[in-house]
């Protein structure tokens, strides 16, 4: 949808590990449709690239709510098996997600969470910060490599 960024990398010094960066379309940017919702088509197709590899961490912004935040009209733009619900299901743990909830701290100037790090490797810890050059926080993840 509306060739909306989506980069990967392969890291050779930390054990061929795949990094990619995410930068989803939003409801809305296509002023010929304005309707039309791009996510669920970008999102499916990440899951396709990132489940080709067997070591992943991809994030960025989604430009989508969490499935399981209150009220969120839009879940169904989250392809079953992308965003996992805790440990040992289907899909990709996130930084900031605690247990089975897949819900988090805000990563945007508005009070929601927009902004995602996934990963199929243990996660160490993860930070969301402030920035001072964005209407975006800073999330920053540590995972075991190597």
């Amino acid at each position: 949808g509306l060739q909306a960024p989506f980069h990967c990398a392969t890291a050779p010094y930390w054990d061929s590990i795949r990094l990619c960066n995410v930068h989803a379309s939003w409801l809305g940017i296509n002023p010929d449709h304005p309707t039309w919702d791009y996510r669920d088509d970008q999102f499916a197709e990440i899951k396709a690239v990132v489940d080709q590899f067997p070591r992943t961490v991809f994030g960025g912004d989604f430009n989508a709510k969490s499935p399981d935040a209150p009220d969120n009209a839009h879940a169904w733009v989250w392809p079953q098996g992308l965003y996992s619900q805790g440990p040992g299901t289907e899909g990709y743990q996130e930084c900031d997600q605690t247990g089975t909830s897949r819900t988090g701290r805000p990563t945007h100037g508005s009070g929601v969470k927009i902004d995602y790090l996934f990963s199929s490797e243990t996660r160490r810890w993860c930070a969301v910060a402030d920035s001072v050059y964005s209407d975006h926080h800073v999330v920053i993840e540590s995972v075991a490599v190597g």
